[in-house]
């Protein structure tokens, strides 16, 4: 018998099989990690975004009523 069809052989085949399953599996997860990173950071980013179009929309508001107001007072 060779060492690749003894028990031993076999075991040593089985055992780099799961460490390389282990090892692929590590690497998703640490690419998954990294993806929630990047997710998160432009969650945050649309966040501020939002906020920055939200007070420009107050203010375009703001300016309509007064706007508004200024062309009602004109016309009495």
């Amino acid at each position: 018998m060779d060492g690749a069809q003894s028990p031993k052989g076999k075991a040593v085949r089985v055992a780099q099989a799961d460490q390389d399953q282990i090892n692929r599996l590590h690497t998703q997860v640490l690419e998954q990690r990294n993806r929630l990173k990047r997710a998160r950071e432009q969650v945050a980013e649309d966040e501020e975004a939002l906020q920055v179009v939200s007070r420009r929309k107050n203010v375009m508001e703001l300016q309509l009523h007064h706007q508004k107001y200024s062309i009602r007072s004109l016309e009495t």
